[in-house]
């Protein structure tokens, strides 16, 4: 959401203030709220507007703003800010007014660029954009929203574009409009929302011929580069608009060559238009004339339909949405019949081959299943039980951050580059150094000697988008709390297909750059870690984000003693990734699973293992998804109760570590007795009492897992008044 404030002459001083303390201020709560569209809140811009003036021959009006929209012009400075923290209340004082007063209602933000002259004249631009800026000012500098126009955005790059490519392409004003706000605004669009990643570009560090807004299922395009995707392309003479259903170009032009990549696209059009078949007014299959050459010639022969709008006659933003909302529901007809066209696996009883380029839909995706997704690692040659890729798969669906954890040499490794092969993720593997002490290590910093830019750990991730797995090796041998800081506070914060919020040590970054920098849109981190005297121990801030996954040889017969992986078997050049699994959150939470975890809640309140809203929702989400591969659990009675066994296991437990408490130890019984109600519900009156509790534990059968590393934890607190998880 955008806000516009108008700064009057007399709050001048206080403006300076708030830019130093990056705080503004307001006396009452509403100033900073909508009836219809709620509060600020983190995520939104807020458009300060200072040093108004009128713009009109003649004198000034003695009451401007306050004449009606359509018979003024105004101008002054514009200042874009991003809200970095929620609306909040503070009766501290940061800054006085003239007469003293004090502004308790708060929020926190931050200027995305330098102050730009902006003029608002009738009949230009958009008319909600001046008359938030009329009813700001007449209504003693209230913050007042202007919903998301793609209408007004179109018209604003058609208008803007021609003469931004005559000026600096680094932070100009234009490129972080398309870049954020229309990207924030379209993602929030009901058919964009929560299904969709909506990405645009301007230009990767010059200015672009043809600006794009991509709509994509990241199922079907892991990247622009690749797959098919819906997308607003603008001409190059900045003439007309195109919403296309396009094929990605780049990666088929570096593997072929452009003139057979060409043909290729041509051949793959004429597939698709069978497929769809004839299409409903206003789709086109006339050529999209968006440009003579370049890129924007490859975006138009790879045009399987579209709709074309003059500049001069945009419609209004309903029926921009009906034709956003017929070009999606033919994309999904679209991949729908690409899924039904693809091969069924292999059924050889012996290690099959992995899927191959042949056998792939024209997005270069198989339709996930568990038992495809097993075959592959049968092919590579990598052990893993259809419970454990289970287990494995769930921990990244729920969050983007997983830990392996266990001794060198089983595969921890190995398996992070087999996960992104089997999903056709870029892969990068960083080896952490004990020397690490800041996210200056992963990022890089300016040398304050020449003023260059030193590159990271991360630097091979942050110049292209699209999905990419991180594997952080050894992630433990410096303080993850200190190199990692940003991905911790970033963790719960992506939006609009963003894996991740904003990262503070990359935003510095770009501010000295001219070329900026970014996370992949869709980013995955694998940390591995094994325990010895020479590692950090992981702080409770580290472990309630992450999801542990322990790795052991657990008997002698599961001893590789001869053979190496065949990594052959997953070549890009021929290897068919498969789908990342279709799986979004449900509203719904099972009432067996709320009910578990709130009297897993009670049992561990007061202990080192008690969990707030973060673990609960993720342990729900994490048991939900679970029971739809029920064939994975086949050797439990209830599937159910194996994912809470994994999950306890992986989200609760690792936090019990150090001196022994009593509390501690009391706090494990009981989360056993409330998992295996037939243990009774009494708290045991000594060691030996404990002590026959855990034998009837492991006698019944239940929950091995968390009963395995209660009675470790149990007898290592017994015997040594210390323990570890690990």
């Amino acid at each position: 959401m955008d806000w516009y404030i108008v700064v009057p002459k007399s709050a001048e001083s206080n403006f300076r203030l708030a830019r130093e303390h990056n705080t503004w201020g307001a006396k009452e709560r509403q100033q900073f709220s909508h009836p219809e569209w709620g509060e600020i809140q983190k995520g939104d811009r807020v458009h300060f507007l200072t040093d108004l003036q009128w713009a009109g021959d003649g004198p000034q009006p003695r009451e401007y703003p306050r004449l009606p929209a359509d018979r003024y012009a105004v101008r002054g400075r514009e200042w874009v800010s991003e809200v970095v923290d929620d609306l909040y209340e503070d009766q501290r004082m940061i800054w006085e007014g003239p007469q003293g007063e004090r502004y308790p209602y708060r929020f926190r933000f931050r200027l995305l660029q330098d102050p730009v002259q902006v003029t608002l004249r009738p009949g230009e631009g958009r008319e909600a954009v001046r008359e938030a800026v009329r009813l700001s000012h007449n209504q003693n500098s209230r913050a007042l929203p202007v919903p998301f126009s793609l209408r007004e955005a179109l018209s604003r790059i058609l208008r803007e574009f021609p003469q931004a490519r005559r000026e600096p392409f680094s932070r100009h004003p234009l490129g972080e409009f398309v870049r954020r706000q229309v990207v924030d605004g379209l993602s929030d669009w009901p058919c964009c929302r929560h299904r969709y990643v909506v990405q645009a570009s301007v230009g990767q560090g010059n200015w672009g011929t043809v600006p794009w807004i991509a709509i994509r299922d990241p199922k079907l395009a892991p990247s622009v580069r690749e797959g098919v995707y819906v997308v607003y392309l603008l001409a190059e003479d900045m003439s007309r608009v195109y919403l296309c259903l396009d094929q990605g170009v780049s990666r088929l032009q570096e593997e072929l060559g452009r003139p057979t990549a060409h043909g290729e696209l041509a051949r793959r059009t004429q597939r698709f238009r069978e497929q769809l078949g004839d299409p409903p007014p206003p789709i086109s299959w006339e050529e999209a004339m968006v440009a003579e050459s370049g890129l924007g010639r490859d975006y138009a022969v790879a045009a399987i339909e579209h709709i074309a709008y003059e500049r001069d006659h945009l419609p209004e933003d309903p029926v921009l949405l009906r034709h956003l909302e017929l070009m999606l529901a033919r994309y999904q007809k679209l991949a729908e019949a690409e899924a039904l066209a693809a091969k069924p696996p292999s059924q050889s009883s012996e290690a099959p081959a992995a899927p191959r380029l042949e056998e792939a839909s024209a997005f270069y995706r198989q339709p996930f299943t568990l038992s495809r997704a097993l075959e592959v690692f049968q092919a590579v040659g990598y052990q893993i039980s259809p419970e454990d890729l289970a287990h494995v798969l769930l921990a990244l669906m729920v969050r983007p951050f997983i830990i392996f954890s266990g001794p060198s040499g089983t595969g921890k490794t190995s398996l992070s580059r087999l996960l992104a092969a089997l999903f056709g993720w870029r892969f990068l593997r960083v080896a952490t150094s004990p020397a690490w002490s800041d996210p200056s290590d992963l990022f890089g910093f300016i040398s304050p000697i020449n003023g260059e830019h030193v590159e990271g750990a991360l630097h091979p991730l942050l110049s292209e988008s699209g999905a990419a797995l991180l594997c952080l090796d050894e992630f433990n041998v410096a303080k993850v709390e200190h190199y990692f800081a940003d991905f911790l506070s970033a963790m719960d914060h992506g939006s609009g297909g963003q894996f991740w919020g904003e990262m503070a040590t990359l935003d510095r970054l770009n501010a000295r750059r001219a070329a900026r920098l970014a996370l992949p849109s869709e980013l995955v981190v694998v940390a591995t870690m094994n325990f010895d005297d020479s590692v950090q121990s992981l702080t409770p801030r580290v472990l309630d984000r992450a999801h542990v996954l322990e790795f052991s040889v657990r008997a002698a017969e599961e001893l590789l003693l001869t053979g190496e992986l065949r990594w052959e078997a997953v070549d890009p050049e021929a290897f068919a990734p498969l789908s990342w699994p279709p799986w979004t959150p449900s509203e719904e939470v099972d009432p067996a699973v709320r009910e578990q975890l709130g009297l897993m809640w009670s049992a561990l309140q007061a202990s080192r293992g008690q969990f707030g809203h973060r673990v609960a929702q993720e342990v729900a989400r994490y048991v939900s998804w679970g029971l739809r591969w029920e064939e994975a659990f086949g050797q439990t009675p209830d599937p159910k109760e194996a994912l809470f066994d994994q999950a306890v296991v992986a989200r609760i437990l690792p936090k019990f570590h150090g001196t022994a408490q009593q509390r501690d130890i009391d706090a494990l019984i009981r989360l056993l007795q409330v998992l295996i109600p037939e243990l009774g519900d009494g708290a045991p009156a000594g060691a030996a009492e404990r002590q026959r509790l855990l034998e009837e534990a492991k006698n019944s059968g239940r929950y091995p897992r968390t009963v395995k590393k209660i009675e470790a934890l149990h007898t290592r607190f017994a015997e040594d008044g210390y323990a570890s998880f690990w």
